[in-house]
């Protein structure tokens, strides 16, 4: 009997505190649209001033990652190899299997401590977030250290929507090394034992006092770029993401899920009025699947796809894209 009541908590104590892969979404967007690869260079967007600019590209750090709970646990990822290099191509990142019921709290670092930032980047590996093969480079040089974040992008200087003048904000400096803190949920998708965190990188408020058409380039750690950085903790540029459901995105027009069997994807979507096609895009931007479509409400199986991160856009017969969503394989 002794033995048989052991046995049995055992069982149960390791059913209670099962690990699950957890995955961070770093959610670019702009007026509260997801930007995706296939937007760069093309989707001419607002500032919160109403000056028009495109995104060639946009890359930040996040480093020094804490994610509080549980009643005040902690998990954290704070070592030069967990730092993550985010862009719009590249923003769902593997933390590894954690034990996480309800997450309370996460904190983080938006760029590269100064601990960190002025290190020969050639004792990194290949690859290194931190290393010498960075896609755009990150680096500016020892002394100057790493750009924070990098924007490349085009401005609108007369109002036309030709967005023509190089808009470049390159963040250097320690002093300009922001933290912040989110008070949040995650998602366990049940079927896939995958605990997804949500965050929303907010582009518009990232550049908020800084006009897109008359900026022009800046590689610098004083005058626009301090205005960009010092937005991290003055503007809502990280939120947590307005997600509602699991493995679920939310717009004003319908919505859409997905699931997974082990060997396919199933997209579906229910009331999204005005939808003419879609596309289904991985984070390097290829278009995977593209089709018309003539309901409302419908459903896709793909097969034959890797695992990772794709995104799944809805557009109308104008072009207009009217829902995205975020999800993995």
């Amino acid at each position: 009997m002794k033995n048989f009541l052991l046995i049995t908590a055992l069982f149960v104590s390791g059913y209670g505190f099962s690990q699950s892969d957890v995955y961070i979404h770093f959610i670019p967007k702009v007026s509260g649209t997801t930007v995706s690869p296939s937007d760069l260079g093309t989707t001419v967007y607002q500032d919160l001033s109403g000056v028009g600019f495109v995104i060639n590209d946009l890359s930040y750090y996040i480093s020094q990652l804490k994610l509080t709970h549980d009643g005040g646990q902690e998990i954290n990822f704070d070592t030069p190899d967990d730092v993550k290099l985010v862009s719009v191509s590249n923003n769902v990142f593997n933390l590894g299997a954690h034990t996480i019921s309800s997450l309370e709290q996460v904190d983080f670092g938006v760029g590269v401590p100064q601990v960190w930032n002025h290190l020969d980047l050639n004792t990194y590996p290949t690859g290194h977030p931190l290393g010498n093969q960075q896609n755009p480079v990150m680096h500016w040089g020892w002394t100057a250290g790493y750009f924070h974040m990098a924007l490349t992008a085009l401005g609108d200087d007369n109002g036309d929507w030709i967005c023509d003048q190089g808009f470049d904000t390159h963040c250097l400096g320690d002093a300009n090394f922001q933290t912040e803190s989110l008070i949040m949920t995650g998602q366990l998708d049940q079927g896939t034992n995958i605990y997804h965190i949500y965050i929303d990188c907010n582009v518009d408020e990232w550049i908020f006092g800084v006009d897109p058409g008359t900026t022009g380039i800046v590689h610098s750690e004083t005058g626009a770029v301090v205005t960009v950085m010092n937005n991290v903790s003055t503007r809502e540029v990280f939120a947590a993401s307005a997600v509602l459901g699991l493995n679920e995105s939310h717009a004003e027009i319908g919505r859409a899920y997905f699931s997974n069997t082990e060997s396919e994807l199933k997209i579906t979507w229910k009331e999204m009025n005005g939808m003419a096609n879609y596309q289904l895009i991985d984070m390097n931007g290829k278009i995977i699947q593209e089709a018309d479509v003539h309901s409302a409400s419908s459903s896709i199986v793909v097969r034959d796809i890797k695992s990772g991160a794709y995104i799944f856009n809805c557009y109308n017969a104008d072009g207009k894209r009217i829902h995205s969503m975020n999800l993995i394989r």
